[in-house]
C-alpha cells in the first residue's frame, strides 16, 4: 500500500484502502489486490474500510456520470460497445443485471458506474445493489489476505499448510462464483439488445 503522512500506521493503511477504492470508482483499480493487501495488513477489520471505499467509489462514478460530466460520459458509453451493452441491459432489467455485474464480471467498475449514471436507474437502488453485490467478493479477498498474512507471520510454519489449503479452496470457490456470474451477466446484454430490436417498429 502507498504510505500516507499520518502518525498512526494503522490509520494510514485504512485511509489508503479507502482512497484507492474510492479512486476505483472512476479509473480501473485492481480491487482484488487492494482488498487482499488490506486483509494481510489489517485482518478482518479491513472489511470496514474496503466497503467504505467501495461505497465512495460507486457514488463518485455514478454522480460524475449523472450530474457533472453527463455529456462526455454519455458519449464515452455510446462509443464503447461493452459499456453500451451494459447500459442496454441495465435499462432492460435494472437491479438484476447490476447485481450480477457487481458480483463478478469482466466489466470494470467505472464502466458499470458510468452506465448506471447515464441510465434511468435511481441512486438509492444503485447504491444498495452495488454494495450488496461487492460484499461477497470483498469478504473473500479480505479472507485471502488475512489467511496468507497469518501464515507468513507464523514462525513455526505449522499453520502454513492449513492456510494454503484454505486459500486454495477459497480461490477456487471465488473463481467459480465469478465465472458463473460473469457468464450470466454476459448473456443479459445480448438478451436486452434482442428485446430492444423486437420492440422497434
Amino acid at each position: 500500500m502507498l504510505p500516507l503522512p499520518v502518525a498512526d500506521p494503522a490509520l494510514a493503511e485504512v485511509l489508503t484502502v479507502i482512497g484507492l477504492l474510492t479512486l476505483g470508482g472512476v479509473v480501473p483499480v485492481p480491487r482484488p489486490v487492494v482488498c487482499i493487501g488490506a486483509g494481510a495488513m489489517l485482518g478482518w477489520s479491513a472489511l470496514v474500510p474496503a466497503m467504505i471505499g467501495s461505497a465512495f467509489g460507486a457514488t463518485l462514478g455514478f454522480a460524475l456520470a449523472r450530474h457533472v460530466l453527463a455529456g462526455p460520459i454519455g458519449r464515452f458509453v455510446a462509443r464503447k460497445p461493452r459499456a453500451e451493452a451494459v447500459l442496454r441491459a441495465i435499462e432492460a432489467e435494472g437491479w438484476r443485471v447490476l447485481g450480477l455485474l457487481r458480483l463478478g464480471s469482466p466489466v470494470p467498475g467505472p464502466v458499470i458506474a458510468f452506465a448506471c449514471g447515464v441510465s434511468r436507474m435511481g441512486f438509492g437502488e444503485y447504491s444498495v445493489i452495488s454494495l450488496v453485490g461487492v460484499l461477497p467478493q470483498t469478504l473473500l479477498f479480505v479472507y485471502l489476505g488475512r489467511t496468507g498474512g497469518a501464515a507468513l507471520a507464523d514462525p513455526s510454519g505449522a499453520g502454513g499448510a492449513t492456510a494454503a489449503v484454505g486459500v486454495a479452496l477459497t480461490a477456487v470457490a471465488l473463481w467459480r462464483l465469478k465465472g458463473a456470474a460473469g457468464r450470466h451477466a454476459a448473456r443479459r446484454p445480448g438478451n436486452a439488445a434482442r428485446e430492444t430490436r423486437d420492440r422497434r417498429p
